[in-house]
This record gives C-alpha cells, sequence and structure tokens, in this order.
C-alpha cells in the first residue's frame, strides 16, 4: 500500500510540474539571433530585387533561404521555451 501511495505522490507531481520556461539569457539571446537574421533577410532581399538572376542575385537568394529557414526553427524554439510573452507576434 505504501509503494502505491508513493508512486501515486510521483505521479501528481510530475504532471503538476510547471513547464519548462527558459531563462532571460537564452530568451535574449534568441531575440537577438531573430533580430540579426531579420536584418541580413532585409538585405538580401534588396541584393535580389537590384540584381535579380545574376550571380550575385543567385547567392543572396540562397542566402535568404537559409536564413528564412534558421529565423523559423529559432522563432519555434523561442515559443517553446516559453519567451513569448515579451516578443510580439509577426
Amino acid at each position: 500500500m505504501r509503494l502505491i501511495q508513493t508512486f501515486f505522490l510521483l505521479f501528481i507531481l510530475i504532471f503538476n510540474a510547471p513547464p519548462y520556461k527558459a531563462g532571460s539569457v537564452e530568451c535574449d539571446y534568441m531575440l537577438k539571433m531573430m533580430n540579426k537574421l531579420g536584418r541580413d533577410m532585409a538585405r538580401n532581399r534588396q541584393i535580389v530585387a537590384l540584381y535579380g538572376d545574376s550571380e550575385r542575385g543567385t547567392q543572396a537568394s540562397q542566402n535568404l533561404s537559409q536564413q528564412t529557414n534558421d529565423y523559423r526553427l529559432t522563432k519555434k524554439q523561442y515559443q517553446k521555451s516559453y519567451c513569448e510573452d515579451s516578443w510580439i507576434r509577426d
């Protein structure tokens, strides 16, 4: 009977634990990464608009694609870490 009570108490504690919230340092770092990626993406959009299908425009387009993926992953991790209360959604 004592063993059942222990397991029940452990079960209650596990499922009532608050979700993991990243520390402010982690949230600040992710926010800075998203801001940097956003600036770089804006620059690459301008390069693509100016140079079109030239070699420089093609390279900027590839960089923009990778930066977009990185931004989305960072934003997803930011939301997953419950940092979202200080971030204004797009």
